[in-house]
């Protein structure tokens, strides 16, 4: 999709002719950010970021859930919200699961060795999750997680060098490293970096890098998606309602069992909505304090 502006001037008043420059710049600049909103993308990791695997927990809990095929509860349904934000048949767009009538752009982009990332791509359909064939993975098992994804993110970026992305993974070790150079390499493009709070960050390991943005649950994570205008207040409000009926599950998907809930909350990850979003404060809260009391944040 292209979009152009064609202005023809006749007139010979040189007044008249600077003021309709300035008015074609403005206009320019409207379309440029109009354009860099629509075609916005989101890069997003699999494993510990959208489907629980637990590669750095445990040995138990990664045998429990590391070759099982269970998301993160919510997830799927942001991510498909984000693609169908401000489509004009919008339901249809989300009953698609954004594969019709959205022009922002979906990839993941996953560290598992050759093979294995057919897991991934069985997961992303079996779920729904938008999007679900655009995966790209590691081809060669001698490439190191760290320089196979800060390669080929910043490979995928570069090749529309006026395109805006968001980049989404977790702290297991490897994206926010990644990322972070990412970021350093092309700041212009790369507008924000939202990690997956999952293990504790102790010194270097499993470190959060200076403005990256941390959540925990597809709860907050869709607060700041909403303070940034990337969904509808409407469709927080369904992952808020879904997440607490989730949480009334002894086995729920909001959260596992290794994941370091309270030390999330120490540290002040949790966002608080803009003054224009305040109508949901008193959900957010209900779910703040329904999350505080489940026996995973004890």
């Amino acid at each position: 999709m292209s979009l152009s502006i064609k202005l023809i001037v006749k007139s010979k008043d040189l007044a008249y002719n600077e003021g309709m420059k300035k008015i074609i710049c403005i206009m320019m600049l409207l379309c440029s950010q109009a354009y860099g909103s629509q075609f916005l993308t989101l890069i997003s990791d699999i494993d510990d970021t959208v489907k629980m695997t637990a590669l750095k927990a445990s040995k138990k809990y990664f045998t429990w859930y590391g070759p099982g095929s269970v998301p993160f509860y919510g997830i799927s349904d942001l991510y498909t919200y984000f693609l169908c934000h401000d489509v004009i048949q919008k339901k249809v767009c989300v009953d698609s699961r954004a594969n019709d009538q959205t022009f922002r752009g979906m990839i993941y982009v996953t560290g598992a060795p050759p093979g294995v990332h057919r897991l991934g791509l069985h997961f992303l359909n079996k779920h729904n999750f938008p999007s679900h064939k655009n995966v790209v993975y590691k081809p060669k098992l001698r490439l190191s997680t760290y320089e196979y994804k800060k390669k080929v993110i910043s490979d995928i970026i570069s090749i529309y060098p006026n395109k805006p992305y968001i980049l989404l993974g977790d702290n297991g070790e490897y994206d926010s490293k990644a990322y972070r150079d990412v970021k350093k390499r092309l700041p212009s493009q790369v507008k924000d970096i939202f990690i997956h709070y999952v293990y504790p960050t102790k010194g270097e390991h499993h470190k959060i890098e200076d403005g990256q943005i941390a959540y925990l649950t597809a709860v907050d994570l869709g607060i700041h998606f909403l303070n940034k205008g990337l969904i509808d207040e409407g469709d927080l409000e369904k992952i808020i309602h879904g997440s607490l009926l989730n949480l009334n599950n002894k086995m729920t998907y909001v959260l596992r069992d290794w994941m370091v809930c309270k030390d999330f909350f120490r540290k002040n990850y949790f966002p608080t909505l803009n003054g224009k979003n305040n109508r949901l404060n008193p959900i957010v809260e209900q779910f703040k304090k329904k999350l505080l009391a489940h026996e995973r944040c004890q």
